[in-house]
């Protein structure tokens, strides 16, 4: 078993490899944000480049997945719940969860995201995992809510350009 190591502010390994859970309030009904998150259009729209996978026009429970971020980077899973409150699936070739909730909070949309690695086993390898996910998930619900408000993509979308943010 690796050792914790404890990082600025007390943090260790084993809580950084946890599950976490992020929040966006977005200005949209709430089945505009189940449309954007269970419908390869949608996904394609905020999150990623192609979606394949989707037993008709949205995914449903069992569906096996695989997400094209750029060409020759993709993941594949598996869809675990595809409902009007929520859709989770697979991370990671399945080594982890993701489950994304949505409830109507007035005159938006209230969304969460929680992420869970179950391996590997190793704590360091699961909390750079973690981080580097919680980072790109903080990205990518600014970009729904920036889509579904305003209709614009916050991708970059020039090829040419390196070392940029980009998702």
């Amino acid at each position: 078993m690796v050792p914790s190591v404890r990082y600025n502010g007390g943090v260790t390994t084993e809580e950084l490899a946890g599950p976490f859970t992020l929040r966006i309030a977005v200005r949209a009904s709430v089945d505009q944000v189940r449309q954007a998150w269970t419908t390869p259009a949608g996904l394609e729209a905020f999150f990623i480049r192609q979606a394949e996978g989707a037993s008709g026009d949205s995914y449903q429970a069992g569906d096996q997945y695989r997400w094209e971020w750029a060409p020759g980077i993709e993941d594949t899973g598996t869809v675990h719940r595809c409902d009007e409150s929520a859709f989770e699936f697979g991370w990671y070739e399945d080594e982890g969860q993701v489950t994304v909730l949505w409830e109507e909070d007035g005159d938006e949309t209230m969304v969460t995201l929680t992420e869970i690695m179950s391996r590997p086993t190793n704590a360091e390898v699961r909390a750079s995992r973690q981080f580097g996910c919680a980072m790109g998930w903080t990205f990518f619900l600014a970009n729904l809510k920036a889509w579904l408000e305003h209709g614009i993509d916050l991708r970059e979308t020039n090829p040419n350009r390196t070392e940029v943010v980009n998702f």
